[in-house]
């Protein structure tokens, strides 16, 4: 398995240099305009389900993401800063109320970003609003091992330009990182409206599949992406005793790393060895998540923080808390919490997990979580060096 490498690492690679995102495309957004419809009630990114280029109405972009925030706040609502961050402004925006603006003092690699789980292929697209006076890399969707999916540039004419981007299909589930940043210190500022990314499913209709009968067509065929009368045959003089897996047994993951975390309480970003971290060693001490459960989510198989502990013998324990609600709910409609959790001897330099179901017991589909875990009251709260957060589902 690849090494978890921090954003600032990867985030500005050379792409013409880079063979794992050699199957980028250009999407040219048509009339000075973006991407598709939004009722701008939400301060996430659209999701949408489907496949690119086959859904009426796309060439309009209209997401107010920035409407929730006040003058100054820094992060917006939603998003998490990295580096100097961007604010709230008024003084100017692209068909919305406000915009998020990069300061010319900011320094370098200052951004703001969001996650979302996507799972192996589907395609993604993305797309922004940019008011620069000069030339500034400020779109990108990154990946953890194969670093940019989309990466662009805005011309820096001092007028509002759109970026655009797509990239698919996806060889494996994962979680990227939907990226708004200034990659250069001073020269100018920068605003960015309207920011929308959308993850679609490419379907395989029977339109699209000429010569071929209703049967040849199961879901079970389509996982293994065949589409003839003979599938079971042809697999068989391959495997022998050959089983077909339904789509709806194979559970999914999303990986939050230690940079897409946020902290609290004194906690410290650190790394060990090679891993980037958050460092918890005092009372009180925190990470927080906030994650969304995508549609076809049914049962919850694990929900895991890992650590590398950097004490020997009985520590505190952590506390867990937890967030969860669905559009339209109050956000704390769900609440849970568990005090005194991972009590025990820890072993210098092992690798642990902590379980935190037990504060998930009645999440579903498309509710927006937050999870908070802070080191407990008590003597001798330890050292953990928090690697990131594990969540598998079917």
């Amino acid at each position: 398995m690849a090494s978890l490498t921090s954003i600032q690492q990867l985030l500005f690679r050379d792409l013409a240099a880079d063979p794992t995102v050699a199957r980028q495309v250009q999407w040219n957004a048509t009339g000075g305009k973006g991407l598709m419809a939004h009722d701008g009630e939400a301060a996430e990114p659209l999701v949408m389900r489907g496949y690119p280029g086959s859904h009426p109405g796309l060439n309009r972009l209209d997401n107010d993401v920035f409407r929730y925030g006040t003058e100054g706040q820094n992060p917006p609502p939603g998003w998490t800063a990295a580096v100097a961050g961007a604010e709230i402004d008024t003084a100017y925006k692209y068909e919305g109320s406000k915009s998020a603006l990069i300061l010319a003092a900011s320094a370098a690699n200052s951004r703001i970003y969001q996650t979302i789980a996507v799972n192996k292929g589907q395609y993604i697209r993305a797309s922004v609003a940019v008011k620069s006076a000069s030339a500034v890399p400020g779109l990108y969707v990154w990946e953890p091992v194969l670093g940019n999916l989309i990466a662009k540039t805005c011309a820096g004419s001092g007028a509002w330009e759109i970026l655009s981007g797509v990239y698919g299909s996806l060889d494996a589930d994962t979680t990227i990182y939907f990226i708004l940043s200034k990659v250069t210190a001073g020269a100018v500022d920068v605003w960015f409206d309207q920011a929308v990314l959308e993850v679609f499913d490419a379907p395989v209709t029977h339109a699209e599949t000429t010569g071929q009968t209703a049967n040849d067509h199961h879901a079970q065929a389509h996982l293994l992406g065949a589409h003839s009368a003979d599938t079971l045959a042809n697999l068989n003089a391959v495997v022998s005793d050959a089983t077909l897996i339904d789509s709806g047994e194979i559970p999914y993951v999303l990986w939050i790393p230690a940079e897409g975390m946020g902290i609290g309480g004194g906690a410290t970003r650190s790394a060990t060895g090679d891993y980037d971290c958050v460092l918890l060693d005092a009372v009180a001490e925190e990470v927080r998540l906030n994650f969304l459960l995508p549609t076809g989510f049914d049962t919850l198989i694990e929900a895991k923080l890992i650590y590398i502990s950097n004490t020997t013998g009985a520590t505190n324990g952590l506390d867990l808390l937890s967030d969860y609600a669905a559009v339209g709910e109050q956000y704390n409609a769900n609440s849970e919490a568990l005090a005194g959790q991972d009590v025990g001897a820890l072993v210098n330099n092992q690798i642990y997990e902590v379980n935190l179901s037990g504060v998930l017991a009645g999440v579903a589909a498309e509710d927006f979580i937050g999870i908070v875990v802070k080191i407990a009251a008590g003597a001798t709260p330890g050292v953990r060096r928090v690697l990131g957060f594990k969540l598998r589902w079917k």
